[in-house]
């Protein structure tokens, strides 16, 4: 099923609105009617002259609609202060012409790459998004992706304006439909360190940090004599993962010998899975903006890692630590299914949470127990043709993945653009300068000499072993994500985030039992994860507990405190890790409810303001947000809002 996304943009009711001199039609109203009937986003596009929104607009409309703001801006000083200010979901540069009514063509990036690179990086450094407003051409979105826009809006206009000529608009369309038919083929090989104490085929301990060679067996340095025996324990977290995918578990499975020379790979082998892997075929569904996608697993297989070459101790030296030598891996191969970078970060941070929540890796990228291969090729959209592929070899983050594969699709695609041809080679990504590099040319499997090892017996397991495992089984991501909708009544996207994580769905619970799940749920993703992120910290480190945080919702779903009073009290909690309830006892924070008391404080603002009383009583209904703001301010903001509301839409007539 396909996902349609529909954002308004409303900025000719301003334009309406400015021409007639008064405040009809609402910009703010138009807005709020888009989110009520369904819009996906607002978008606006403040112009350097204001003719149509005005910052005020922007500021009001900002503060009332809970869907996401886009903003459109020139690439001017002015424009980003704001964008910073404001902080909307996506930033479109467009260019400006102050006698345009309309925008007529699309930025010039060539001419302007530096200062729009800039631009992007100031940002995204604020986590806004970003698109470019271009012309469709090839070399236009080569540019943008180049320097790291988030998408791309293709002026269309030269198409619109040519009406009945044929010939002319066949051509056109032509044009954007070559800018944009770019298919990418991505596979990608994912290596997981498998959780266990001890290495693959020897007791030595597999413990991140320790000093270089302390951790080494006599196995693992390959003394001769030395026999590898299976760690079994290895083998259950290969089948717990396999059933984890919902793929096939072979009951029969071999270990071979994978010949190839490094340094710090003293057998001169590895030990591997080819022809007979542990796990066979399985899925992977993806949440996509369009839709569900399914990206085929096409095995898992067990196999040991190398040691690790340290060349930059000494200018003439390499030296060798073999601590991760042995320790044992799950090559996790996708097929050939995906389709773009994002794809495979979504696939990536997907299989990463799996993994985390069957507890057979820890899914630490910078600690390299998960590493990703990425695999891609290039074809016209439309065909089935695997072209020739390139192999970008250990990359290390989610972020860096979708790099790679960008940078990569863009540079066969020139290639091909110019008649060339692309080599079957091994690349490395160098994320300093967002690009890869050959490093050297890509075997073929039979170029490794694969034989089953003579030193180790086939794997045989029972069904019975298989089923033992599965019966053990967490509740795993999707299913979790399923039951937070049926069972607290979640929002699809709010139930997906809060399941990603094993550490933050048990969070979510603990604060939710018992309590409103909703505004559970509301708090730990809007309040707790801000103050997370800005720290840098995920939710195991979180300052606040899940008892506090949980008791902290019961006051405010019981009425005992209001909703920004209970943000001054989250504050406190954070800062000294006060207890909430307590917080609220010693500062007397508990949310008035008695209605000749607010019915006191209403009368007092209002014979104070005749001035904006009379405004209300004149149609400008706008003031009453400013009423309230000043009661909940002679209140200390413990008055219950509904009930200010209520007493002022009556006292104001």
């Amino acid at each position: 099923m396909r996902t349609v996304r529909l954002g308004v943009n409303i900025d000719h009711v301003a334009t309406i609105r400015n021409a007639r001199g008064e405040n009809y039609p609402s910009p703010l109203r138009a807005a709020m009617l888009a989110e009520k009937y369904g819009a996906s986003s607002v978008t606006i596009h403040l112009r350097e002259d204001r003719r149509h929104i005005k910052e005020k607009d922007l500021e009001e409309i900002k503060k009332t609609i809970k869907i996401p703001l886009n903003l459109e801006i020139a690439p001017i000083k002015e424009m980003i202060k704001i964008s910073l200010k404001y902080k909307p979901n996506y930033v479109c540069i467009v260019p400006e012409k102050r006698r345009e009514i309309t925008t007529e063509g699309g930025l010039n990036i060539k001419k302007n790459s530096i200062l729009i690179k800039r631009i992007i990086k100031k940002l995204k450094n604020k986590n806004i998004r970003t698109s470019l407003f271009i012309e469709p051409n090839i070399t236009d979105i080569k540019i943008a992706k180049k320097i790291q826009a988030d998408c791309v809006e293709i002026h269309t206009g030269k198409i619109c304006n040519l009406h009945n000529k044929k010939k002319s608009i066949k051509k056109e369309f032509y044009r954007i439909k070559k800018s944009v038919d770019l298919a990418n083929t991505i596979g990608l090989e994912v290596h997981a360190q498998i959780v266990s104490r001890a290495k693959l085929f020897s007791g030595a301990a597999t413990a991140f940090g320790a000093a270089p060679n302390s951790q080494v067996s006599l196995v693992d340095a390959a003394l001769p004599g030395m026999l590898p025996v299976i760690n079994e324990v290895c083998i259950e977290q290969a089948v717990r993962t396999g059933l984890g995918l919902g793929a096939q578990i072979n009951l029969h499975s071999v270990f071979e010998r994978k010949n190839y020379f490094y340094p710090d790979l003293p057998q001169g082998y590895q030990i591997s899975q080819y022809l007979h892997p542990i796990v066979g075929e399985g899925v992977l569904t993806l949440e996509m903006p369009d839709g569900q996608r399914k990206i085929g697993i096409e095995r898992l297989h067990m196999e040991q890692d190398a040691g690790k070459s340290i060349h930059d101790q000494d200018p003439q030296r390499t030296f060798i630590d073999l601590n991760r030598s042995g320790v044992a891996l799950m090559e996790i191969v996708s097929k050939p299914d995906l389709r773009s970078p994002e794809e495979a970060g979504a696939f990536m941070r997907k299989l990463r949470s799996l993994l985390r929540y069957l507890g057979t890796c820890d899914g630490n990228m910078e600690e390299g127990s998960l590493r990703c291969d990425a695999n891609v090729s290039v074809r016209p959209k439309g065909s089935d043709e695997l072209r020739t592929r390139a192999e970008i070899k250990n990359i290390n983050s989610m972020r860096f993945v979708m790099q790679a594969i960008g940078y990569e699709a863009e540079r066969q695609v020139g290639l091909y653009d110019n008649d060339g041809d692309v080599d079957q080679e091994t690349r490395l990504y160098d994320p300093d300068r967002g690009e890869t590099r050959s490093m050297r040319s890509k075997e073929e499997a039979h170029d490794y000499r694969y034989f089953p090892d003579p030193d180790l017996l086939p794997v045989d397991l029972t069904q019975e072993y298989v089923d033992e495992i599965r019966a053990g089984l967490p509740e795993l991501p999707d299913a979790k994500q399923r039951r937070f909708v049926m069972d607290y009544n979640l929002a699809d996207a709010d139930a997906t985030i809060l399941a990603a994580e094993r550490e933050t769905a048990e969070f979510f619970e603990e604060v939710a039992d018992g309590r409103d799940a909703k505004l559970a749920a509301n708090w730990i993703i809007h309040e707790l994860f801000a103050i997370l992120k800005k720290d840098g910290k995920d939710i195991s480190a979180s300052p606040v507990t899940a008892t506090a945080v949980g008791k902290l919702v019961g006051l405010l779903s019981e009425g005992t405190i209001s909703n920004r009073i209970a943000k001054d009290v989250f504050e406190e909690m954070v800062a000294t890790g006060g207890d909430p309830e307590a917080i609220v006892a010693e500062k007397g924070l508990t949310q008035i409810t008695d209605n000749s008391e607010i019915e006191a404080a209403v009368e007092q603002v209002i014979n104070g303001n005749p001035d904006q009383a009379q405004q209300f009583k004149e149609g400008n209904h706008k003031v009453a947000g400013w009423f309230v703001g000043q009661v909940m301010k002679a209140t200390q903001g413990k008055a219950n809002p509904q009930i200010v509301n209520d007493l002022l839409r009556k006292k104001l007539g």
